[in-house]
């Protein structure tokens, strides 16, 4: 086995992992800048209808012309609980986003008014793609009767290294000018690996590097009221996500452990086996506002949480991943995922049911190209 090197500021060999944490000082609020959004609110009248959405996925693949970049808008639907989400994308000539609005209906039973949120996002984009600044807005009507209401605004200014990896975003949300200062490093595979951050409750992180450059191992730990949670990630040389290990440890020192594993062939995931209780938290401090820097976040190493159980993926012949089927330990069907793809291997449809009833549908339309 080759020997692994750890990952400081620099790499370097034979030292001990290093814990990254936030600094005890942080700068004081900037000022309000001039691109920053009106805080304003939203009356319940504002509130748009929310959209029909088929239950179910198309049969069969519809034709397409030719692919592209990403979808112009999605829609999804949760069954528990019944949410709504409408996303719709703006796109440059190169294909990259550069504005979207997301409408987001709370708990909407029946046409019953549970809660609305709208996010919109603008993106400034350098001429090679990467983002160089973030402005959103979020707006939020809730309660039975609509009445409540809630606004805040943020940017988001990203920096990059000599070599043109992101190295750093700093983020400011208001009203309450709270700021976010995150680092990254990225790796030989340019994986996006956040490795420290100002403005949030305490996390340490630690890596391990391969002699390639490629991350091996990446934790991340916190603890809150005494609990002690810890994620971490292993990865192969090649990049592939090996097994996610979850642990909580509460203030009476009781720890519970749960895992999920990875097999592939080739780049493919052919299984997975996820322990029962096993969850992957989102890395904190990185979604402010849903997709906020989705294009240079951790989501990267961020796989999420399968399904409990022996899960089974299925491609078709152009490599399209069409079916997972997640089973229980006496072979009973737990969960489903469906996808259905255009013949030009655009996504148009993603189904999940879970114990024959389904939990949730996804639909992506490319009209907008």
């Amino acid at each position: 086995m080759k020997k692994l090197l750890v990952l400081s500021l620099v790499l370097a060999c034979g030292q001990d992992p290093v814990l990254f944490h936030p600094a005890s000082q942080m700068a004081p609020p900037p000022a309000s800048p001039a691109d920053l959004p009106p805080m304003t609110t939203l009356a319940s009248a504002e509130v748009p209808a929310p959209p029909a959405i088929d239950s179910y996925c198309p049969a069969s693949a519809p034709g397409a012309a030719s692919h592209h970049p990403g979808p112009c808008q999605i829609l999804i639907s949760r069954s528990d609980p019944k949410d709504l989400y409408r996303t719709t994308r703006v796109y440059n000539d190169a294909g990259l986003v550069v504005s979207e609005r997301n409408d987001h209906w709370i708990g909407w039973p029946d046409g019953t008014f549970g809660g609305y949120q709208r996010t919109t996002i603008t993106r400034s984009l350098a001429g090679n793609g990467r983002p160089l600044r973030q402005v959103w807005l979020v707006q939020g009507v809730y309660g039975a009767d609509a009445k409540g209401s809630s606004v805040s605004a943020g940017i988001a200014d990203f920096s990059y290294d000599s070599a043109g990896h992101v190295s750093a975003s700093n983020a400011t949300v208001w009203p309450e000018h709270f700021g976010n200062q995150n680092s990254y490093l990225v790796d030989a595979l340019g994986k996006i690996f956040l490795v420290q951050q100002e403005g949030t409750y305490q996390h340490d992180r630690t890596f391990l590097v391969y002699p390639n450059g490629a991350v091996s191992s990446y934790s991340e730990t916190s603890t809150q009221m005494g609990n002690t949670a810890m994620n971490r990630q292993l990865y192969d040389e090649e990049g592939r996500l090996l097994e996610q290990v979850r642990s909580d440890t509460d203030r009476f020192s009781h720890t519970t452990t749960s895992s999920a594993k990875y097999q592939y062939d080739g780049d493919r995931i052919v299984t997975i086996d996820t322990e029962s209780g096993f969850w992957a938290s989102k890395p904190a401090g990185i979604d402010l506002g849903e997709g906020i820097i989705s294009r240079v976040d951790a989501s990267n190493y961020y796989a999420g949480t399968p399904s409990a159980g022996h899960t089974v993926y299925r491609y078709d012949t152009s490599g399209n991943n069409f079916e997972r089927v997640t089973t229980d330990p006496s072979g009973n069907v737990t969960a489903r995922y469906l996808a259905v793809y255009d013949t030009a291997k655009n996504l148009i449809c993603e189904q999940n049911t879970r114990a024959g009833l389904p939990d949730s549908v996804i639909h992506y339309d490319y009209s907008c190209f």
